[in-house]
């Protein structure tokens, strides 16, 4: 009896991140590494998977306007979005926009 094999690991696009989701410069859940706890759910773009930890590309809204960062999640945090979505989750991103990063349109988180 053949199995299947596995699914390939997820290494980049996007995911589903609930509220309250908590984001860290680095791949650390120290208090001094909280970069921002999102207000309300949102896709976010994953850059790269390492481990147990995504790192993402994110635009915060700051007093200075806006700033493209990268931040980390534990992965567990995430719903991972099916390949077959990928399209709807950015096309969702990309109606809620307000700026571009090397081609891919984030949501700005407030």
């Amino acid at each position: 009896m053949a199995t299947s094999a596995p699914a390939a690991p997820f290494e980049s696009g996007y995911a589903w991140a609930p509220a309250d989701t908590r984001l860290y410069t680095g791949r650390s859940q120290s208090e001094d590494a909280l970069l921002v706890q999102l207000p309300y759910s949102v896709y976010l773009y994953v850059k790269d998977c390492r481990g147990s930890w995504a790192e993402l590309i994110v635009a915060l809204r700051t007093e200075e306007g806006v700033q493209v960062t990268e931040a980390y999640v534990p992965l567990y945090h995430l719903e991972l979005v099916p390949e077959k979505e990928q399209a709807d989750a950015a096309a969702s991103v990309f109606s809620k926009a307000h700026t571009d990063y090397h081609g891919i349109t984030i949501r700005i988180v407030s």
